[in-house]
């Protein structure tokens, strides 16, 4: 017999037509066995109406004539009852019906099976009584009776056989009934007469057989001869009768129709332990695993009241409850057996120790109602002491919503902070983007808002210093500048190898030895963390314990100072770098971030967020060791770092000039570079104790092509005072600035003739007008020898012929100067070598 399952779906309905939205179906198969009259075993199931839906499996079986109903089709027969509130009134109400669950494929619709009636309770015939108001005839000696049970539950009642005189029989007219469920009924047959009649020919043909007996030796039998009947179970050479074969076949047939109960007991018992392992009834479900041949796997409960009530088997290693309590949400929590209590573990009845063995923590596991209303912090502080994620779905009322250790929290739920006028909430870190907490870098952008140039300082490891192709304080006062920020000092005291946990000064240290209060903290430490990616919790109480040095320093407060943390950036393990150093450490380690970035304010900047992939990164964006960002990512992190979190911050940059303040002690000097320079138009403070001519303003152009300009305005003077120089690309020196006394490099022992008149020097203006000046002594004065040189973009195209002036005694003389193309100044006629001035010489420069 095969036991196939039909699915019932659809709307639940009641009789009076309403639809009720919830409640509960309860279906209890009501068939009976035909081939032996016993009812089956009742058993129910009970589901629940889920949004107005009724969705439930039943059995059926395809033997059409075993567990079934009247009908074309097998089928089942069920009592299947829904009780639902009344959605006017609340009442309970409840309706039955008794349908016929058909054999096949497919789902039945809830609607159609009702519709198609309710099916009579088909009752077995009691076949003993029709059977025993035959006695006088069945009970004759040579007489047997006969029963057929049909698959319309009518019976056949056949008599063969009978005895002469009988006067019961003598009036019956025929020997075959038929039972109609009431009384037999009469199905004809031959009259008894006839039967009598045949009988007597039958005797008259025995007795001339008689006659005709073979020997007893070796006897060749003819017609039906008989024997002594063979006691049961013999096996011997003696003749075997049709009775003695009737007897083992009889006794075999009951002894596979006693086999055949047992089946039947067997299947019953199945039966009902299939029902119970399905069932709601948990309690059940539990002692039939626990009455089995082997320990069961897992144990079920639906609360962990009632799992703490039970005696676990021993063997058993796991249990699994549906809620925390009976007023809690469901929340389906598995526990394995310990050896001893722990954070969220309970004990059974049997002593027992059971803890959590979940990945991830629903709060609800844990007590939690998550109504916004009732306090859920116990179960908000042993998740947090789990350190598991935590799974968010509602909102989750607390007292103390700190995350100090850095548990992840996922999902769209929230942990809530009543606070005076109202409540704080804490969300989960899953889609926040690459920048948190921009707000606590107001210190900064207000001290910038209010024209006050900035002082900077960096902290960090080997990604934040200068050792990989970018100079990492350039990069951040350009950023800031470019944002409109001045920048008055930027110091970076990164140094490769230390970390949060190891290698140098304690940032607050560093802070400290500054002596002076700055602005803006930038950190970026971590990758040295990786070599103990397996103390997590050590890393977080060092990060802790480093910001918290700081915000208790002399210039570390939350009024005095601003803080920037720069998380690692993409990292991925190689045979260099087979430290711990990958995307999986990170992932562990980004909560802890937020984290102390939410308890000590600072803004954080997370690279990773937005370039997370370190394949293919080596030799490119980053070292060969897979760590290092190379320019190209130094340039997205410091660059990004600065503009997501500071770029609306500054109002000193004004049609996209870059100043630069009076008091920027790393401003370049006049001798500098022009690299050191932004790109594009610039305008900064300069200083005369940097190299500068006087005390202004200096204008620079820098191209990308490497060439620019330069021009210095006085602001100090009573008067105005200008000059311009250019960079020249080829000698990558500046010019000299127009108008500048440059001195001249003196030749053939001519030296400066005092300290009170001027030094040999010559000027130019910015169109090109040379001028020379000052008074030497002592040098060769033999026709055509050297006197000085003149520098490049101080000479004439052609040469010149110029007057000086010469003093013999006090006597006055006009002498003659040769100036060369090639910068040469030489001596031609009336020279002295007592005094030689320089003063009046003039010519335009070669262009």
């Amino acid at each position: 017999m095969a036991i196939t399952t039909r699915r019932i779906i659809g709307p639940a309905l009641l009789p009076d037509g309403t639809a009720p939205v919830s409640g509960k179906i309860t279906c209890t198969l009501r068939g009976w066995d035909r081939e032996t009259g016993a009812p089956v075993l009742p058993f129910s199931s009970v589901s629940d109406i889920v949004e107005g839906i009724v969705d439930v499996s039943l059995w059926a079986c395809d033997l059409g004539e075993r567990y079934d109903v009247p009908g074309p089709s097998p089928a089942a027969l069920y009592d299947i009852t829904i009780t639902a509130p009344n959605a006017a009134t609340g009442a309970c109400q409840s309706a039955t019906w008794r349908v016929a669950v058909t054999a096949g494929s497919g789902d039945l619709v809830f609607a159609d099976l009702l519709a198609a009636g309710e099916v009579a309770e088909p009752t077995p015939p009691d076949l003993l009584a029709p059977c025993q108001a035959f006695a006088p005839i069945a009970r004759t000696a040579t007489e047997r009776l006969h029963t057929y049970l049909r698959a319309d539950y009518a019976a056949i009642l056949r008599i063969t056989g009978m005895v002469a005189g009988d006067t019961a029989l003598a009036a019956s007219t025929m020997h075959l009934y038929e039972w109609s469920g009431s009384a037999w009924g009469d199905l004809g047959g031959p009259p008894l007469s006839t039967l009598h009649d045949a009988i007597d020919g039958e005797e008259t043909a025995r007795i001339a057989a008689d006659a005709l007996n073979a020997p007893l030796a070796s006897p060749a039998l003819t017609g039906t001869p008989t024997a002594p009947t063979a006691a049961v179970g013999t096996s011997t050479t003696q003749i075997a009768t049709t009775a003695f074969v009737g007897g083992a076949v009889g006794n075999e047939a009951a002894a596979r129709v006693a086999a055949d109960g047992a089946i039947r007991d067997d299947l019953t018992a199945l039966t009902g332990r299939i029902a119970a392992l399905e069932g709601r009834d948990l309690t059940a479900r539990n002692a039939v695993l626990e009455a089995g041949s082997a320990a069961p796997e897992v144990l079920r409960y639906h609360t962990r009241a009632q799992a703490a009530a039970a005696t676990v088997v021993a063997g058993v290693d796991l249990i699994e409850v549906q809620a925390y309590s009976e007023s809690t949400p469901a929340a389906p929590a598995l526990y394995a057996r310990a050896a001893s209590a722990s954070v969220g573990s309970f004990q059974s009845a049997d002593g027992a120790h059971w803890a959590p063995a979940w990945a991830e923590t629903q709060l609800e596991m844990l007590g939690a109602l998550g109504d916004g209303v009732t306090s859920d912090q116990a179960a908000w502080g042993s998740a947090k002491s789990l350190g598991k994620p935590i799974l968010l779905s509602r909102a989750y009322l607390v007292t103390d919503d700190a995350n100090p250790v850095g548990v992840p929290l996922i999902g769209s739920g929230r942990i809530i902070k009543a606070v005076t006028g109202g409540h704080v909430q804490k969300n989960s870190y899953s889609g926040r983007g690459p920048v948190r907490n921009r707000q606590h870098l107001w210190l900064a952008k207000q001290t910038a808002n209010a024209g006050t140039p900035l002082k900077v300082a960096i902290c960090g490891d080997s990604t934040a210093t200068n050792s990989y192709g970018l100079n990492i304080a350039n990069t951040v006062k350009s950023e800031l500048e470019a944002s409109g920020i001045p920048v008055a000092s930027l110091v970076n005291s990164a140094i490769s190898g230390t970390g949060w946990t190891s290698g140098a000064t304690a940032v607050a240290d560093i802070l400290t030895a500054y002596g002076e209060q700055k602005h803006l903290l930038i950190i970026k430490y971590g990758i040295n963390e990786a070599e103990t990616a397996g103390d997590t919790a050590g890393i977080c109480r060092d990060i802790l314990a480093q910001l918290a040095a700081v915000r208790a320093s002399t210039y570390g407060g939350y009024d005095d100072l601003s803080i920037l943390l720069i998380m690692p950036n993409c990292l991925g393990n190689n045979a260099l770098s087979a430290t711990g150093r990958n995307n999986l450490w990170l992932e562990s380690i980004r909560e802890i971030y937020y984290n102390a970035a939410d308890a000590y304010q600072c803004a954080i900047y997370n690279p990773y967020d937005e370039a997370g992939n370190a394949v293919g990164g080596e030799g490119r964006w980053l070292d060969r060791h897979l760590t290092h960002p190379q320019v190209s990512l130094n340039l997205d992190i410091w660059g990004r770092a600065i503009r997501e979190t500071m770029a609306t911050a500054g109002s000193y940059r004004r049609n996209g000039f870059v100043q630069r303040a009076f008091v920027d002690g790393v401003a370049p000097a006049a001798s500098g570079s022009i690299t050191q320079y932004p790109m594009g138009l610039s305008v900064m403070r300069a200083q005369s104790s940097d190299g500068w001519p006087f005390n202004g303003i200096v204008t620079t152009m820098r191209h990308p092509d490497t060439v620019g300009w330069q021009r210095l305005d006085g602001v100090t003077l009573s008067f105005a005072q200008g000059r311009m120089r250019d960079w020249m690309t080829e000698a990558a020196i500046w010019s000299a600035w127009p108008g500048a006394s440059v001195a001249l490099t003196l030749q053939n022992n001519w030296v400066r003739y005092n300290a009170t008149l001027a030094a040999p020097h010559v000027r130019r203006t910015a169109d090109g007008l040379v001028s020379l000046g000052g008074v030497a002594k002592n040098g060769v004065i033999s026709a055509y020898s050297n006197v000085a040189i003149l520098p490049n973009g101080y000479r004439p195209a052609s040469a010149q012929y110029a007057l000086g002036q010469c003093l013999t005694g006090s006597t006055v003389d006009t002498c003659i100067l040769h100036v060369l193309p090639t910068g040469e100044i030489q001596t031609v006629r009336n020279v002295v070598a007592d005094y030689l001035s320089l003063d009046g010489i003039t010519f335009w420069a070669a262009s």
